[in-house]
C-alpha cells in the first residue's frame, strides 16, 4: 500500500509537486533496431521487450542513475505488470539516496529534474496515453472477472490500498478513483470512479470490474448517462465510452450483470 507511514520518505519529497498535473510522456524501447513507443496497450511482444530493457537497465542503476530518478522512474511505470513491485523498487532506491533535507543525492543529475519522477507515480494510479483512461492499469488482468490486480493487499483483506484525486488526464479530464482491497486480501476493485469534465469531450475508460457494463451516473443526482455502445477489446479489456458535458461529474461505478 502506498501511504504516508510506510513511504514516508516518497511521501515527503514528492508531495509538494502538483497533484493535478498528470503530463503526456512517452517512452521508447529498442526493438530490432527499431524505436517504438511502448505503454501497456502494446502488442506483448513489444511490452515484453520493454520490460526487459527496464529490468537490465534498473538493476544496473539500482533504480537510481545519475542523470536522476526521472530517468529509471517513468518508463518503469508506463510498462510495468507489477505496481507493488515497482513502487517498492522506487522507495527503496529513494531511501538509499536521500539527503537530510529529502533532496535525493543522485551524482552529476540536475535536482529539479528529480520532479519528473513524479510522473511514474502518476502513470501507476492512472494512465490515458491512448485517449482511454485506465485506473491503476499495473497488474489489471483483463481475462479477470473480478478486476483483481498486483497492488498489495493488508493481511485482513480490508481498506484502501492506493487513491488519487483529481489527475489532469487527455481530453481535459480530472480524474479521482480508489482501489479497495477485496475480502481476502490479495487484490483490489477500483470502483466509484469520478470525473470531471472540462472541456465537453467524449469519454473513454477502460473498465474490468464487476459483471457487464460499468454504469455511469452523473452528478449530483445520479442521473444515468448511457454509454456510446458496447466495450470494445483492447489488451487492458473492454473500452466504453460515454458523452460528457463541459462542466459536468460524473461517477462510474460496477455494474451487477
Amino acid at each position: 500500500m502506498y501511504s504516508p507511514t510506510r513511504n514516508s520518505t516518497l511521501t515527503h519529497t514528492l508531495s509538494n509537486v502538483s497533484r493535478h498535473r498528470h503530463v503526456m510522456r512517452s517512452h521508447p524501447s529498442h526493438d530490432g533496431g527499431r524505436t517504438q513507443v511502448t505503454r501497456l496497450s502494446s502488442t506483448p511482444e513489444l511490452l515484453a521487450v520493454a520490460r526487459e530493457t527496464v529490468a537490465q537497465i534498473n538493476t544496473l542503476n539500482g533504480w537510481r542513475p545519475v542523470n536522476g530518478l526521472c530517468m529509471a522512474w517513468p518508463p518503469a511505470a508506463v510498462v510495468t505488470e507489477n505496481a507493488s513491485h515497482t513502487l517498492d523498487m522506487m522507495s527503496t532506491a529513494l531511501r538509499a539516496s536521500i539527503l537530510p533535507n529529502f533532496a535525493p543525492e543522485i551524482g552529476s543529475g540536475c535536482l529539479a529534474e528529480q520532479a519528473g519522477a513524479v510522473q511514474a507515480i502518476n502513470d501507476l494510479l492512472l494512465q490515458s496515453y491512448d485517449g482511454v483512461l485506465a485506473f491503476f492499469p499495473a497488474g489489471w488482468d483483463a481475462t479477470s472477472t473480478g478486476g483483481q490486480g498486483t497492488w498489495s493487499a493488508p493481511a485482513d483483506g480490508a481498506g484502501l490500498l492506493a487513491g488519487f484525486t483529481t489527475l489532469r488526464a487527455r481530453g481535459a479530464f480530472l480524474v479521482s478513483a480508489n482501489w479497495t482491497a477485496v475480502e481476502g486480501g490479495g487484490g483490489g476493485v477500483a470502483d466509484g470512479a469520478e470525473v470531471l469534465s472540462e472541456a465537453g469531450s467524449n469519454c473513454s475508460f477502460v473498465w474490468t470490474v464487476g459483471v457487464g457494463p460499468p454504469v455511469v451516473v452523473r452528478e449530483p443526482g445520479g442521473n444515468h448517462v448511457p454509454l456510446l455502445g458496447p466495450g470494445e477489446p483492447s489488451p487492458l479489456g473492454p473500452i466504453y465510452t460515454f458523452a460528457t458535458a463541459i462542466g459536468g461529474r460524473y461517477t462510474l461505478w460496477r455494474g451487477k450483470g
